[in-house]
């Protein structure tokens, strides 16, 4: 069976804990949210990575309660048990799966990612683009 959670009003969502986070056996049993955000461009800007990722992003989703990203971190140190969340605005979907670790970003790495001077934004040498 599926659990998914739609959230309109992120400000007001329950805590983390509040969705099934899946069992030892069974993680992929866990919930599923779906929150609908007021955009990607809230200026507490958090950087993500993970297992199986070669480089880190920013990320920005507007609305989120303030207490959202330490729930999150809570929630990793169950890992592999916890909820996979899908934020939404307008056209835009954006995933972060249970893998993924949170990191609080500065203003250089910021600065640093917006000039094109680190390493998370540029392509590895080992891939091949096709059009």
């Amino acid at each position: 069976m599926a659990y998914f959670a739609l959230i309109t009003q992120p400000a007001d969502m329950p805590l983390l804990d509040d969705f099934k986070i899946g069992e030892n056996e069974h993680p992929e049993s866990a919930a599923t949210l779906i929150i609908q955000v007021e955009g990607f461009n809230d200026p507490n800007v958090k950087i993500l990575g993970g297992s199986g990722t070669k480089s880190t992003t920013p990320f920005a989703p507007a609305g989120v309660p303030k207490n959202f990203w330490q729930q999150w971190q809570l929630q990793a140190a169950l890992f592999p048990l916890g909820v996979d969340i899908f934020f939404t605005c307008n056209d835009i979907l954006a995933a972060l799966p249970r893998t993924t670790q949170i990191n609080d970003s500065t203003t250089h790495q910021i600065e640093k990612i917006k000039k094109g001077s680190s390493h998370w934004n540029r392509p590895h040498k080992d891939r091949k683009i096709r059009i």
